[in-house]
């Protein structure tokens, strides 16, 4: 009898020795990408793309180790420190992630305007559904009649000048914002057109007069570029900034692979399927740090407060994205709730990359993202922001 329960006790030992080290091990696993996530902040991607890479996956990593440290207490609770301390260690990224709070926008607010900005994704010019064709342009324009910003800044915007397809933006925006159709009031710049006839780029609408106004060029040959238009507001001056940093350029191609690599996990061919994707992201990295290091450069330039929207096409835990926001507040940091994502398309995981960025000065409320509207592959975002210094 006394051999019997010798020899359980062994095994039971052997078991829970067994799962301290598997749990060790993927503790490790889980730990150190999470480490890297928190580093991807300030690390360069030209510096370590695998620290990079680590800041998209940080919503996933932190789960992970959240359900890790709930495991330690069933095995050896003191390991727990481990997956905790990188909890604690990412607690700010954590901040940028998720909003509890949420702050709505006082009846009376001093000085506020109300800012949005939206990646229309050429207004959903190409629908593949002929009888479809316009119906998305209708859509935003209805959403901007029910809003009616103060200002709006537009990325990937699109302009029919020759009217040849009846598809028209420029006017009806100005239309339905009941704002007068002079250039004192519009800004936009096209890097790229076709046949000198459709244009592509980014736009800036305000009810406040525009005193001046230009273009960054961000990386030379490249559409991706910040314009920005310089506001009259009672007795200031204010520079906003639309902005639109490289994508990964993913095909059609790309996207079926995303596809197929979120029902096919177990397959062992995936890192070769998904080569084409990791490369593209590795080129979008660093494309960006070098895109942010010359809007730095440009907004370092300027002597008025900044009010920054656009689609940076990286997550809060990105090199970008933090290089950018140091100076400034998040309005979804500020008054935001839940997970403020914008980005909802169908292959790939639904981040937030589209920000609203603003002078330390202000305040903000009511920051908003509006998920009921799906023309674009992006949510349109809006805050109240209060110039009251």
């Amino acid at each position: 009898m006394a051999y019997r329960n010798k020899k359980k006790k062994r095994k039971k030992s052997q078991f829970r020795r067994f799962l301290y080290v598997a749990l060790l091990a993927i503790n490790i696993l889980v730990g150190l990408p999470l480490l890297f996530s928190f580093l991807a902040q300030y690390i360069p991607p030209s510096t370590s793309k695998y620290v990079a890479f680590s800041g998209i996956a940080f919503p996933y990593l932190l789960v992970a180790n959240c359900i890790i440290c709930f495991l330690w207490i069933f095995v050896r609770y003191q390991y727990l420190i481990i997956s905790l301390t990188l909890i604690l260690l990412n607690t700010n990224t954590i901040d940028k992630h998720y909003q509890f709070k949420g702050v709505e926008k006082p009846q009376k607010c001093a000085q506020c305007i109300k800012v949005m900005s939206y990646n229309v994704r050429l207004f959903d010019l190409y629908n593949p559904t002929p009888s479809e064709f316009g119906k998305g342009k209708e859509k935003i324009f209805n959403y901007l009649k029910i809003e009616k910003p103060d200002i709006v800044c537009f990325q990937e915007y699109f302009l029919d000048k020759g009217n040849k397809l009846n598809f028209f933006t420029t006017d009806s925006i100005l239309s339905t914002l009941e704002l007068q159709n002079d250039e004192r009031y519009y800004y936009q710049y096209f890097p790229n057109n076709l046949r000198n006839e459709y244009f592509y780029g980014l736009a800036i609408f305000t009810k406040y007069r525009i005193v001046n106004n230009g273009v960054v060029e961000l990386e030379k040959g490249s559409n991706n570029i910040a314009i920005y238009a310089d506001i009259k507001y009672r007795s200031d001056t204010i520079r906003i900034y639309s902005i639109h940093l490289t994508s990964i350029h993913l095909d059609k191609i790309d996207y079926e692979t995303g596809k197929y690599f979120s029902q096919n996990l177990n397959d062992p061919n995936l890192s070769k399927k998904t080569k084409n994707i990791y490369l593209k992201l590795d080129v979008a990295f660093k494309k960006r740090e070098l895109q942010v290091k010359m809007l730095k450069n440009h907004i370092d330039s300027c002597r008025f407060p900044i009010i920054l929207c656009g689609d940076f096409n990286d997550t809060p835990a990105s090199y970008a994205y933090n290089q950018l926001a140091k100076k400034f507040k998040d309005t979804f940091r500020e008054s935001g709730q839940g997970e403020g994502i914008t980005y909802h398309g169908d292959a790939f995981p639904q981040y937030r990359i589209d920000y609203i960025l603003y002078d330390k000065r202000y305040k903000s409320y009511g920051h908003t993202v509006t998920n009921s509207i799906k023309v674009s592959d992006h949510f349109p975002i809006f805050s109240y922001i209060s110039l009251q210094k």
